[in-house]
């Protein structure tokens, strides 16, 4: 669900005055007719009243709506050749013919058809006036049409040449033998004809083509000499041939004089919108250069730590551009477009939706002729940055301003080293500017001084590959660098050392970029590990027990969010529907408006899902964020109602924030703060003390030296055959990788197993117990979790947080290993403001945080690196 911005209301109101409908379709909202004959060298239409075919409806037009005039003309007296055209006052002729000469003493007649576009001043005019042809005063019959569209392209109004009037005499009908060919579609085709001589027409709606099934106007003058003017319109879906259109007349005499003209009106442009600073990340391929070259947009989708690129339609097609970047400003993506020959590069601007969403703004002012870029990336105050690879030579960083991004004006941020960087991306964490500089045998991994364009030394000559080229990197809301190769791979980059971690694949390209947009975010965390207890397997005395489930709500925005709404549906990936909220409605609303996540006003609801479940879906509206740069707490009590019949699988839950600007991303899923990946489920794991064939009491496991070792503890086996250890790489789909003899008997046994997984791909496990009795009854443990990675801290909780000025803090921690640590805390601006070393031991840790009572109120992140790996969390400090 969206909420409209500031920008995005802007954009309606500018609609709405402009005349253009909702979905961009052209429509005809009024006409206007009149007839005369005075003795008077013009004629004026009304536009309310009495017209000369009944009430005249024009006066809801509006500016930037289409005028279409047609004005038929006759004179009996007068020894001319040709009539002049009618004409106003910045009203443009679109054609004008004579359908009949006039001789001294015999009828003529002529016919002109003016547009234009209409004013604040047509607006607010009472009536449109014509010249007509003057050579004097006793014109005869004159009669006009004046008809509105809406919807029109006011630049490029005509879809298609306006071609001439078609002209006939005598026997036959009205025709118009210019055929139109709108280059776009949904065209609106507009045929308008006249005849004289006593000549009328049957109705306009069965004019051919036959598509023209709207008719505009049809009527005529009965004062002789006689003579009629109609017309008809329809959109045309698709491009391409109109076909002649004709008009069939009620007495085709041998006298008829007529004349038709079809007309292409080509639509409005339908406006595109932001694409929004919403978390997404974003990949182009394509070739290296080329202004016209054809490169392709997609959009990444992350699963499991897996990226996988979905089409992104970019309208026009056809442009050759690197160098992207997403701006949390305005929510559009920025590249730089190859130059043509001799040309500077061109800023190109990437929208979401439209009839057009890829402008080329023009040319960039600080880039020299030739000059190419091929890496780009915003920073969090709407600042671009890019780097020039080639053209005069010298590589050089450099930067356009917010304030600069309209006139396109560069200037530079540093010469020199920046040739062979490839693409640039900045950490929402902390700021920092990173780069990638590769050749076809190392990549190089830089961190970037953004204000002074220092590179510091390397990264991952080794680690990072040889098989191509990394040009495209991006990062996730958590500081997550993620890298496209040439080979078309995905990698999360190690940001201390350069090591890669496979995250999916693509196309193998040309020329490449990456962006994303994690900045000034609303994001969320669903917590289930804060309190120890909730690891404990539910037991014969307590089958039902309660564990608090903690929601940590981050506003990095500069304004607290309001208008919310937030949903925790627990049964939505739950088909067993084991849990349910222990609390009601008032107590959870009175917790979230002590925390400041609700008011008075706010509605909470809390029943079940569904006819038949536990009361298991809770629903906030109202709800809201906290201050700007605070995190905010909350904890919900879910119950375990059900032991879910023997299947004891993980369950992940997700909760959502929805009503947020557009410009962020208009919904939130919540994130598991245990996990590397952004807005992923929290996985409950649990293993309930049910009926089987042996007692289970604990089953764990834990990797280290390329092994799994697993181990249960069982106690009361009786009758029992043999346990079965499976494995899954996505928690669905297991598969037997071995057998264990069990030791009958009534005491607690404990049983060990191995699991090499030293040539198995992947890094997440999955491990249960298949327990069969002797009678072949089965059943199943509850689902473990085991990473294959190479983090030796796991598991950082800083408590409490947010933690009081002038008091201490503790961090917890698991260590693989014995060894050394250091902490920094960083503030939002980047800057280190503590450190600290700590000896660590193999297990769990827990280790006082120095200096918290010297820190200001505010949000910073605590980092931990134990040489190989930097782990990261959140916390805040309030007064």
């Amino acid at each position: 669900m969206k909420r409209f911005t500031l920008l995005n209301i802007v954009a309606i109101a500018t609609t709405l005055l402009l005349g253009i409908t909702a979905n961009g379709q052209i429509t005809n909202i009024g006409t206007g007719t009149a007839s005369s004959t005075a003795n008077s060298g013009s004629i004026t239409v009304n536009k309310t009243g009495a017209g000369a075919s009944g009430t005249n409806t024009l006066g809801s037009i509006a500016v930037n709506d289409i005028l279409i005039a047609t004005v038929l003309q006759s004179d009996n007296d007068d020894i001319v050749t040709t009539f002049t055209d009618a004409s106003a006052a910045t009203w443009t002729v679109i054609d004008g013919s004579n359908l009949e000469s006039p001789t001294n003493g015999t009828n003529g007649w002529g016919f002109t058809v003016l547009y234009k576009i209409a004013t604040a001043a047509d607006v607010s005019a009472t009536s449109f006036t014509f010249n007509l042809n003057n050579t004097n005063a006793n014109d005869d019959v004159k009669i006009a049409s004046v008809t509105a569209f809406r919807g029109i392209d006011i630049a490029n109004p005509f879809a298609a040449t306006n071609g001439t009037i078609t002209v006939s005499t005598g026997a036959g009908n009205i025709t118009a033998v210019t055929q139109r060919n709108p280059d776009v579609a949904n065209a609106a085709i507009l045929m308008v004809g006249a005849v004289g001589a006593n000549r009328t027409y049957s109705t306009w709606a069965t004019t051919n083509p036959a598509s023209l099934a709207n008719e505009v106007y049809d009527f005529g003058s009965a004062t002789s000499p006689s003579m009629s003017i109609g017309a008809a319109w329809a959109l045309k879906a698709s491009t391409g041939n109109t076909g002649a259109g004709s008009v069939v007349l009620s007495d085709n005499g041998t006298s008829s004089s007529k004349g038709g003209l079809i007309i292409a009106l080509r639509p409005a442009p339908i406006p595109t919108q932001p694409i929004g600073c919403n978390a997404q990340y974003y990949i182009s391929h394509g070739p290296t250069t080329g202004v016209n070259g054809n490169t392709v947009l997609d959009t990444l989708l992350l699963s499991n730590g897996i990226l996988t690129p979905t089409s992104f339609p970019l309208t026009p097609g056809n442009m050759g551009f690197n160098a992207m970047g997403l701006n949390p400003v305005d929510g559009y993506i920025y590249a730089i477009r190859y130059p043509a020959a001799g040309a500077a590069a061109h800023l190109i601007k990437i929208g979401d939706g439209g009839t057009t969403n890829q402008t080329d703004l023009g040319a960039i002012s600080g880039m020299a002729s030739d000059e190419i870029s091929y890496a780009g990336c915003f920073d969090s105050n709407g600042d671009f940055y890019f780097t020039i690879n080639s053209g005069t030579g010298s590589g050089k960083l450099m930067k356009i301003t917010s304030a600069n991004l309209a006139s396109r004006t560069a200037t530079q941020v540093a010469a020199n080293g920046f040739s062979s960087i490839y693409d640039i991306a900045i950490n929402p964490v902390g700021g920092q500017m990173y780069g990638t500089s590769s050749s076809t045998t190392t990549n190089y991994l830089f961190p970037i001084n953004k204000s002074t364009g220092v590179l510091s030394p390397g990264l991952g000559s080794t680690s990072m590959g040889g098989a191509g080229f990394i040009a495209g990197l991006f990062f996730d809301e958590v500081g997550n660098l993620y890298g496209y190769r040439s080979d078309g791979n995905f990698y999360m980059i190690n940001k201390s050392n350069g090591n890669l971690t496979s995250a999916g694949s693509a196309n193998a390209y040309d020329g490449a970029d990456g962006c994303s947009c994690s900045f000034g975010r609303v994001s969320h965390d669903l917590d289930f590990t804060q309190n120890p207890g909730n690891q404990l397997c539910p037991t014969s005395q307590n089958r039902n027990p309660v564990f608090p489930m903690t929601v940590s709500v981050n506003n990095q925005t500069s304004i607290q969010q309001t208008g919310l709404t937030y949903t925790l549906n627990l049964g939505a990936s739950d088909p067993i529907k084991r849990f349910a909220f222990t609390e009601d409605a008032a107590t959870i609303k009175a917790n979230l408006i002590s925390a400041g996540l609700a008011t008075a006003a706010s509605v909470v609801t809390v029943a079940p899902a569904n006819v038949g479940d536990p009361i298991n879906k809770l629903v906030v509206t109202g709800f809201q964020t906290g201050a700007p740069a605070t995190i905010v707490n909350f904890v919900l009590q879910l119950k375990l109602v059900t032991l879910g019949g023997g299947l004891y699988n993980a369950i992940p839950l997700q909760s959502q924030i929805t009503g947020l600007p557009a410009l962020i991303g208009s919904s939130d899923a919540s994130n598991d703060p245990t996990s590397a990946a952004p807005d992923d489920p929290t996985t409950i794991t649990f293993c309930p003390n049910i009926t089987l064939p042996v007692s289970l009491i604990s089953f764990s496991g834990n990797y280290k030296n390329q092994q799994t070792s697993l181990k249960w503890i069982t106690e009361n086996l009786y009758n029992f055959d043999h346990f079965e250890v499976e494995r899954s790489s996505n928690g669905t789909n297991f598969a037997t990788i071995g057998v264990k003899q069990p030791v009958n008997t009534l005491s607690v046994t404990a049983y060990l197993f191995s699991d090499d997984l030293s040539s198995v791909s992947g890094s997440v496990f999955y491990y249960r117990l298949k327990m069969i009795d002797a009678d072949g009854q089965v059943k199943y443990s509850n689902v473990i979790l085991v990473r294959k990675d190479s983090k030796n801290i796991t598991g950082l909780v800083i408590n409490p947080n947010p933690v009081l000025g002038q008091h201490s803090a503790t961090v917890r921690f698991n260590a693989s290993a014995n060894g050394t640590v250091e902490f920094r805390i960083v503030d939002m601006a980047g800057r280190v403001v503590s450190k600290q070393q700590n000896t660590v031991s193999e297990g769990t840790n827990s280790v006082a945080v120095n200096n918290i009572d010297r820190l200001q109120a505010g949000l910073y992140v605590l980092q931990m690196n134990d040489g190989t790996t930097t782990t990261v969390t959140k916390f805040t400090v309030t007064q």
